[in-house]
């Protein structure tokens, strides 16, 4: 496990979750998974697909130069089956063990983007370790609490650092 992956910040898709079929655009995803030239050649592929998909939907959003919120709406959910199907064309290219890290991977990544530990008492995270609504009641409030507890130590630390700051000083200056 490398932990030089993280200081990345994939793309995140709905809800705060990294959009794991962006992430493997990442060379140093690429090498933790192990991924060889075949399976980035298909992974590739697939990708530009879904890009030249994206694209040719989202030029429908626009009549007369308007924007159409309708239009919106319905290639949302459109582009959230073909982004399915996207990720069922990738997991085949993936073998289980990469699969599974890529899964670890994007549960880091999403630890890092989402604040105040909620990455693990909402979402997926939370529907993974299959937490009960009590177990979740309990870290947010804990979360709420270290929150606080880092806030006071940073203002701590920002009163020491000017204090430091200005015993360079002579009391004249001060």
């Amino acid at each position: 496990c490398s932990s030089d992956l993280f200081f990345a910040t994939p793309s995140l898709g709905m809800f705060g979750a990294p959009n794991m079929e962006n992430m493997l655009r990442d060379n140093q995803i690429q090498q933790e998974l192990g991924l060889v030239d075949e399976q980035m050649k298909e992974i590739k592929s697939i990708q530009e697909a879904f890009s030249r998909q994206m694209q040719e939907q989202s030029q429908s959003l626009f009549i007369d130069g308007k924007f159409d919120a309708t239009r919106a709406r319905e290639l949302g959910e459109k582009m959230q089956t073909v982004q399915a199907t996207m990720k069922k064309k990738i997991d085949g290219v993936l073998l289980p063990h990469q699969q599974q890290r890529l899964k670890q991977l994007s549960y880091h990544v999403e630890m890092q983007n989402r604040p105040g530990g909620q990455a693990i008492f909402q979402g997926r995270i939370a529907e993974e370790l299959e937490l009960t609504d009590e177990q979740k009641e309990e870290l947010e409030e804990r979360a709420e609490e270290i929150e606080k507890e880092l806030e006071k130590d940073i203002a701590e630390l920002k009163k020491k650092a000017r204090e430091d700051l200005l015993n360079g000083l002579t009391a004249k200056q001060r």
